[in-house]
């Protein structure tokens, strides 16, 4: 088996369905974001207000590498990880890559409701949320569809019923 990778923008589940799925098949579960951070020392934020994000994808890119190589597990991956060509090559020779969409007032209201947001998903440009969310969605979509193996909408729908989504899927796949 190798690795099951979840990919999409902010708040679309990455994380929490990952985490579940884990879980459920008795796989190991890493999230490039967590990993860079206990790499690095301290926040994303932080990391970025103090070395820009050109070196933020760096330590993206490397972490990637690293979890590439080790025992096959699900990999919830940061939202801007696929914007860069070699990336994109590490994540088709590993595994299977499932995207999780979701629309903008609902990237935007998980976004609002998660009290770790600016510490853990710092602003991405000078613009207020929702135009950020339009631009980059509408730059990183056409990535994210040609990359995926598969997608799955996660609006209205609990983590549970994703989580079950996905995994069905998987079996299939």
């Amino acid at each position: 088996m190798k690795h099951i990778i979840l990919i999409g923008y902010r708040c679309t589940g990455k994380t929490s369905v990952g985490r579940k799925v884990a879980e459920k098949l008795g796989l190991p579960f890493y999230d490039t974001d967590q990993v860079i951070v206990s790499r690095i020392g301290k926040t994303i934020k932080a990391w970025v207000e103090e070395k820009g994000w050109a070196s933020f994808r760096q330590e993206e890119k490397a972490v990637i590498n690293k979890i590439a190589s080790l025992e096959p597990g699900v990999i919830s991956l940061g939202g801007g990880a696929v914007m860069d060509p070699e990336i994109r090559e590490m994540l088709r020779s590993m595994g299977l890559i499932v995207w999780l969409t979701a629309d903008i007032e609902t990237i935007l209201t998980r976004m609002k409701s998660d009290p770790n947001n600016t510490d853990s998903r710092p602003p991405l440009s000078d613009k207020d949320w929702e135009t950020e969310i339009n631009d980059l969605l509408t730059q990183r979509s056409p990535v994210y569809r040609q990359l995926a193996n598969f997608s799955i909408e996660t609006e209205g729908k609990t983590v549970e019923a994703v989580v079950e989504e996905l995994v069905s899927l998987i079996g299939k796949y």
